[in-house]
């Protein structure tokens, strides 16, 4: 029998940029980077500068309404539907919808409620939806397997490999 599941997967995205020349926004860049790390939220960096990550950059001014203001602090939260043929095997998620929605600058975060802020980061699953479908044998199964849940791995600070920074642009 195959299933589908609903995961909702969110974490901070953080636009920065390694070209500022402003004291006062280098060092709330690096009190927020470090922060993010010491307390293990999970966060994305997004620098500025860097001409690969533009179109991300643009994107987020137009979402915050700012520009040249650095730090900005972003929720991002991403929904994958998992299929699976509900025995424990081979699964597969796909990126259904990305959204970012604008926290607020350095200001914010120093002033902002950090228990608030990791409830708001808490990873969500629907329970299976169960489609009956045959399995490869052409049978139908009526009695899925419920204890099988997929784990999606969320970054603390880590640095991202390549398959992860395309999900996340």
């Amino acid at each position: 029998m195959k299933t589908t599941r609903t995961t909702t997967r969110r974490h901070l995205t953080v636009l920065i940029t390694e070209g500022n020349f402003n004291l006062t926004q280098i060092a709330n860049q690096r009190s927020t980077l470090q922060l993010l790390t010491d307390l293990s939220l999970p966060h994305v960096t997004i620098n500025g500068m860097d001409p690969t990550q533009r179109e991300r950059r643009n994107e987020l001014f137009d979402i915050s309404g700012i520009r040249g203001n650095y730090p900005q602090i972003f929720v991002s939260s991403e929904q994958f539907l998992t299929e699976g043929n509900g025995n424990g095997g081979e699964e597969r998620a796909v990126l259904q919808e990305s959204r970012d929605e604008y926290l607020g600058g350095y200001e914010w975060f120093e002033s902002c409620d950090l228990d608030e802020l990791k409830a708001m980061l808490v990873m969500s699953e629907d329970s299976d939806n169960h489609v009956n479908q045959p399995d490869d044998d052409g049978l139908t199964d009526s009695n899925a397997n419920d204890e099988h849940k997929d784990q999606v791995e969320i970054h603390s600070g880590e640095a991202m490999d390549e398959d992860q920074r395309r999900i996340v642009k």
